[in-house]
């Protein structure tokens, strides 16, 4: 065993090239290095964005970058070593991954490197077109630093001119891209303010800026390394190697649960505990918590408006949760004439059925299209989804298992993509979904004019809620405001790609697979090599979902959500704190509130024909949507209306036939036995009864 000689303890501050020196040391075998790259090989021939690398129009990724060019590269750097620096390693995936822009793919490093934290004493602001810098809001943090480094106080509040000679704005969008999963740059920029800078480690970052005032005034800003936990003199290889494991085929070992995208971990830094949606300004009238909030409704005691704050759309209990979702929606209802805000700005994402439902609640015609959407196929992806396609290649927001594939190209599952949906997605322990979304549908959503919806976006939302705030956006609900202070290419970031799959998530369908007889010897010596052989893990983007306004032209509807841009209406003066999010920017949730101009473009209904809907914009009457019972289908550059055909909802707005819905649950519970039996009778004939085209892998 190679001894580093390094020891850290929790109550000093240590400069990076200190912790740089002792990590560059750590070492791995050839063995663990080949079951750590084959398995990302393997699991990213299924990534769904490389033809959108290949293309690069928006010139996101670095001039000819190439995923499987970097993976070769890093496997012919370390394939002959003996011994392998396994900080440089680890951290060349990770790079690499960061380079995808994606977030949610990445790679997560052995948690072995999660011990050691790198921080700013102060964060950037931005206010009337400068920046500056404000004191960090943690104490102890600002007091570490000064005892070791000295006073911040003559530094706070004057007006930067530059950092490491670059203008503030090239240097955050710098630093964002070398750790970031984020596509633009002001996106970039909100980002680094607001997360990076102050709180990640990642090899190779300057421990020290050198800052220049606009009056003159020069000093160095030094970014130091606190560590989680102590590590004795001589015992880092020893407490690295606790983050290795040994094949989880061999022996049955607990998997942790997967999470939905980078962003989820990202959070996992910031302490849950310190939410609390309480405000002296806003009455709270209801609350779902979990492990935390999960959302709850206010109301301004000044105005009477309402103020919905969604802290995640991912929970466990849907059915008891919609409990609550019925009340604050009644709750609503009550009140058509008062504004409603809607806080979506910590939301890092979640389960389909959820946003899809507050979709539907925001505005009745989005809901329920099927959103087009395909997987690329790999070796991995098809052994997988063949021997347990319940588990692995159900369509998120249809519920539909996908077992189609692309006429035009084979090497792409794709959704049916129907017009209408009478399916849902079923997760783990949620059979009742179904039942659950018809009780929200019948009360018939918030009832709230476009004009009387606002909602408020930031760049630290994510995955559904990029979904659900896209849609809404498309179809013109409400007006949009940033609380970011910039001019944001994207109301939250990343909504077109989804990790249903994970390291972890597939040892734990191989571990199933492995218990069957029906795949061939090879195959299962094949899927035995898939697995991490650290405690880190791999995401990767393997849904691609397009645009739910079918009123769109075609040519654009196709285009993936993920690289879409879009903007707000309104944006803050300044960059909130990270605590004051957390606890949902009630502040700034008031100020919007109680600001008459912040409303949206899209007025009081103006004229109904041809079941058209057409609302006043700028004293205009203009066409806006379709009335109840019809959707949008485009028709060159414009759209119109159309029936639908629609198990859910009944034709007649404001009105819900009983017998009609009685009617639908049962067509749709036989759907579902019949599903459920196609299901047992699929999982006894195995892969012999998965049709599907043959692929050539390499």
């Amino acid at each position: 065993t190679v001894y580093c000689d390094c020891g850290f303890n929790t109550d000093q501050l240590y400069t990076i090239s200190e912790i740089n020196l002792c990590l560059n040391k750590l070492v791995i075998n050839q063995t663990i290095f080949e079951q750590n790259q084959f398995t990302v090989e393997e699991m990213l021939k299924s990534y769904s964005f490389n033809d959108q690398i290949k293309a690069n129009k928006d010139g996101i990724y670095p001039a000819k970058f190439s995923l499987n060019s970097s993976l070769a590269e890093i496997r012919e750097r370390y394939q002959h070593q003996e011994q392998i620096n396994a900080y440089e390693y680890f951290y060349a995936l990770y790079d690499t991954m960061t380079a995808l822009r994606d977030s949610h793919s990445g790679f997560v490093p052995p948690r072995f490197f999660s011990t050691f934290n790198q921080f700013s004493p102060l964060r950037f602001q931005f206010e009337n077109n400068r920046w500056f810098f404000e004191m960090n809001e943690n104490n102890a943090v600002v007091d570490m630093y000064t005892r070791k480094f000295g006073q911040l106080k003559d530094f706070v509040n004057k007006t930067i001119k530059s950092i490491d000679n670059k203008s503030v704005e090239d240097f955050l969008e710098h630093f964002s891209s070398q750790s970031d999963p984020i596509k633009f740059k002001n996106q970039k920029i909100g980002f680094t303010v607001m997360y990076t800078f102050n709180l990640v480690f990642q090899k190779d970052m300057p421990g020290k800026h050198d800052v220049e005032f606009e009056d003159g005034q020069k000093f160095t800003l030094y970014r130091p390394v606190m560590v989680s936990k102590q590590i004795k003199d001589k015992q880092m290889q020893q407490e690295f190697e606790k983050s290795l494991r040994p094949s989880p085929y061999d022996q049955k070992i607990e998997t942790s649960k997967s999470a939905n995208s980078l962003f989820s971990n990202m959070f996992d830094n910031i302490s849950n505990s310190a939410i609390t949606s309480k405000n002296n300004k806003f009455e709270q009238l209801y609350v779902y918590k979990e492990q935390q909030e999960i959302f709850s409704l206010h109301k301004l005691k000044e105005t009477g408006d309402h103020l919905l704050i969604i802290n995640s759309f991912i929970h466990d209990n849907f059915s008891k949760s919609s409990e609550t979702f019925i009340k604050i929606t009644k709750e609503i209802q009550k009140h058509p004439n008062k504004k409603l805000l809607v806080n979506i700005a910590m939301n890092p994402g979640g389960h389909a059925e959820f946003y899809q439902v507050v979709l539907y609640s925001l505005y009745r015609e989005v809901f329920p299209i099927a959103i087009a959407s395909r997987f690329r196929r790999s070796k991995l992806f098809d052994l997988v989804s063949k021997s347990i396609p319940e588990d692995m290649i159900r369509d998120q927001l249809t519920g539909k298992i996908i077992s189609s594939f692309s006429k035009l190209d084979p090497s792409w599952f794709i959704t049916e993509n129907s017009e209408w949906t009478g399916e849902f997605v079923k997760a783990d322990g949620k059979n009742d979904t179904m039942h659950i979304v018809n009780k929200i549908l019948k009360i018939g959503g918030f009832k709230k004019q476009p004009s009387k919806i606002i909602i408020a976006a930031s760049n630290m939302c994510a995955s559904a809620s990029a979904m659900f705030s896209f849609a809404l956006r498309s179809f013109g609900i409400g007006t949009f405001v940033s609380l970011v202070p910039l001019e944001m290419e994207q109301i939250c970031v990343s909504g077109g790609g989804g990790s249903f799959h994970s390291g972890t998530k597939y040892v734990t369908s191989i571990q199933k697979i492995l218990l069957q007889s029906m795949l061939k010897p090879e195959d299962k010596d094949y899927l035995k090599k898939i697995w991490l052989p650290h405690d880190g893990d791999l995401f990767t983007s393997e849904l691609v979902t397009t645009s739910q306004n079918l009123g769109e032209p075609a040519v654009v509807r196709e285009e993936s959500i993920e690289f879409r841009r879009n903007s707000f209406d309104f944006k803050v003066s300044k960059f909130e704190p990270m605590q004051s999010f957390m606890e949902g920017s009630f502040a700034v949730m008031e100020q919007i509130l109680l600001n008459s101009s912040i409303v949206s473009k899209f007025g009081d209904v103006c004229l109904k024909k041809n079941h058209e809907v057409h609302r006043l914009v700028n004293s205009t009457c203009v066409l806006f949507g379709c009335e109840m019972g019809y959707y949008r289908r485009s028709m060159a550059d414009s759209f119109v209306c159309v029936p639908r055909n629609d198990e859910w909802l009944d034709q007649t707005e404001g009105k819900v036939d009983g017998m009609l819905i009685g009617v639908a649950i049962i067509a749709v519970l036989l759907v579902v036995s019949i599903v459920t039996i196609f299901v047992l009778v699929f999982r006894r004939k195995q892969v012999t009864q998965f049709d599907q085209p043959t692929l050539e892998y390499e």
